[in-house]
């Protein structure tokens, strides 16, 4: 029979909310949006994912007259790669007394709902974090998971890749450097000629930003394309602005969100401050990144106990999955949330991290 505790507690029920507010959350972080929406979508169903890491030909194909032969060449240059997905998960007990206890015990207060909605967006929003985490040192080019890095790890692990580096000739924090004239289309060319294809977008912190909007020689084409009053209320419009300008003919795009560490100090996605990663448009990013999603377990009753792997079956969805239990002498209620999956890099020499000053 279908109960109201079986409307806030069955899998159905949370696995339904916790994929929702994992979108949610998602549409906020730049680098999990950019993997999940972009990235080629890979299955991990045994909690393993495996792909081929590309390298393309930059020769030309010879011309051989209409009845000539085709001459042979080698296959794609690959590299098979392998990696256990990353099953990231959190837990929190649900209070007894915010749950039950409103007219009689064991039933549920009016005001349960939104009690273990917002406990779960929380889980989510952390989880969230980590994940943002790891697909931003996936564009660095290192992931490394590990207690020391995300504190609670006990799968550790470490994929390693070779995107192209990019070192200016000159500091862009130097007002005279010839930023505009010089150092991007060195910058733009550098990338074009390891990847073969074009650089679209730019990401950075604000660092950069400061950089480019301090320079003398971008200063000037600034003022001569916008107006020196306006530049001069660009600082409430910063990031915006510094995107719309397409500088170089680049879209230039500033992140300088980050995570907490457990003694309360902020750490940002990109924590080097004058680095930029430089990537091709986003029709171009299915062959460059990937998103490799496995299931969760969860109980095969509502709200059941766990004894063995028995007891358990995978969610019909990738990615997020919810469930929950009795614990206790006291009917507490614990809430778990997880998510199965892994930011991968097909082809590493299509982006660029760049160190510019």
């Amino acid at each position: 029979m279908t109960t109201v505790h079986h409307h806030l507690f069955g899998t159905r029920s949370l696995n339904g909310k916790v994929e929702i507010f994992g979108e949610d959350v998602t549409q906020g972080n730049m680098f999990q949006t950019m993997f999940q929406t972009q990235g080629r979508q890979m299955d991990a169903e045994d909690g393993t994912v495996e792909w081929d890491e590309l390298t393309f030909g930059r020769g030309l194909a010879p011309v051989v007259g209409y009845s000539g032969e085709h001459p042979n060449k080698s296959t794609l240059t690959k590299a098979a790669r392998s990696s256990a997905v990353a099953s990231t998960k959190r837990s929190v007990d649900l209070e007894p007394t915010k749950m039950f206890f409103e007219r009689a015990p064991g039933e549920l207060r009016p005001n349960a709902r939104a009690y273990v909605e917002q406990e779960m967006k929380d889980l989510v929003q952390e989880i969230s974090n980590t994940i943002e985490y790891m697909c931003a040192e996936t564009l660095r080019g290192t992931l490394t998971v590990n207690s020391t890095n995300i504190p609670g790890t006990t799968q550790p692990f470490t994929l390693t890749y070779s995107p192209n580096t990019y070192t200016k000739s000159a500091g862009w924090g130097t007002a005279g450097t010839k930023i505009l004239s010089s150092e991007i289309p060195a910058l733009k060319t550098d990338f074009e000629q390891t990847s073969g294809l074009s650089p679209a977008q730019v990401i950075s912190g604000n660092t950069v930003e400061g950089f480019i909007y301090l320079n003398t020689e971008t200063t000037g084409f600034i003022g001569d394309l916008l107006g020196q009053r306006f530049i001069e209320a660009a600082g409430t419009l910063s990031g915006r602005l510094f995107n719309g300008l397409r500088i170089g003919g680049l879209d230039w795009i500033v992140n300088e969100k980050g995570y907490e560490r457990p003694a309360g100090t902020f750490v940002r996605y990109l924590p080097t401050t004058d680095q930029a990663i430089v990537l091709p448009s986003n029709d171009k990013l299915s062959g460059v990144l990937g998103w490799a999603l496995g299931r969760g377990l969860v109980p095969k009753r509502e709200l059941g106990p766990v004894g063995s792997a028995t007891d358990m079956i995978e969610v019909a969805q990738q990615g997020w999955y919810s469930y929950a239990r009795l614990v206790g002498n006291v009917p507490t209620v614990k809430l778990f949330v997880g998510h199965v999956g892994l930011p991968i890099l097909i082809r590493p020499d299509a982006i660029s991290v760049a160190d510019l000053n």
